[in-house]
């Protein structure tokens, strides 16, 4: 039996952090913003805004994952690119 689902964060080394929620459908959402942590079509986890661009995405990809891997991810947007955690919060008793 998988675990179930979790919020997780995006904590960046200079102290900016983005929430991420799961929701029904095994997608995250990060909180404030439409931007959503899924698998492409090949099966890779990765971050997709709104038009369907894939902005970001595991610098170790696990591949077969039941759930987005922790650890380091990559972002890029706007040729700026950023080095992110990913870090599942404690669940809910």
């Amino acid at each position: 039996m998988s675990e179930p689902a979790r919020p997780f964060e995006f904590r960046r080394a200079d102290g900016v952090t983005y929430r991420f929620e799961p929701t029904s459908d095994g997608r995250w959402k990060r909180v404030d913003l439409d931007l959503w942590c899924e698998r492409n079509a090949s099966g890779e986890w990765v971050i997709r805004d709104s038009s369907g661009t894939e902005t970001g995405w595991p610098v170790d990809p696990a591949p077969g994952s039941a759930h987005p891997p922790e650890g380091h991810w990559r972002s890029s947007k706007d040729g700026k690119s950023y080095l992110y955690d990913l870090v599942y919060l404690a669940a809910i008793p």
